[in-house]
């Protein structure tokens, strides 16, 4: 999502309408990697409520998206079971470096019960 350029929402639009086709979906040539952080026992059972730490000390090159988050008291508490996507986002081509960026930056994210896959783009490096 963060190196397709244009329209992203006549995009979506066109997707929906069964017409991806006849849209025009550009990119930057930059290269994203996105490894979602989730709640441990996701998607059963699962707890709420642990604040997520770390997040102020990512560099400026990793988008993080919230999804199963909520603010309380200036506090950002898991509140669902995909917690984040920390998506990190070059410039350049390099899928590797993307990637290495990403878990590097989940690595300094910390909440109870944290779970994330291991293997997220090694297809793609094959």
């Amino acid at each position: 999502l963060p190196i397709v350029k244009g329209d992203f929402l006549h995009l979506l639009f066109t997707a929906a309408c069964g017409q991806v086709d006849k849209a025009s979906i550009d990119y930057n040539g930059g290269s994203s990697v996105c490894v979602v952080a989730a709640s441990k026992g996701y998607p059963d059972s699962f707890q709420k409520g642990f604040e997520i730490k770390g997040l102020d000390e990512l560099p400026a090159d990793i988008v993080v998206f919230h999804s199963g988050t909520k603010e309380d008291n200036g506090k950002i508490l898991t509140n669902g079971g995909r917690v984040l996507g920390v998506t990190s986002v070059l410039p350049d081509f390099n899928l590797s470096l993307a990637k290495d960026r990403a878990y590097k930056a989940l690595a300094k994210i910390h909440f109870e019960n944290i779970y994330y896959r291991k293997d997220i783009s090694d297809k793609a490096l094959k």
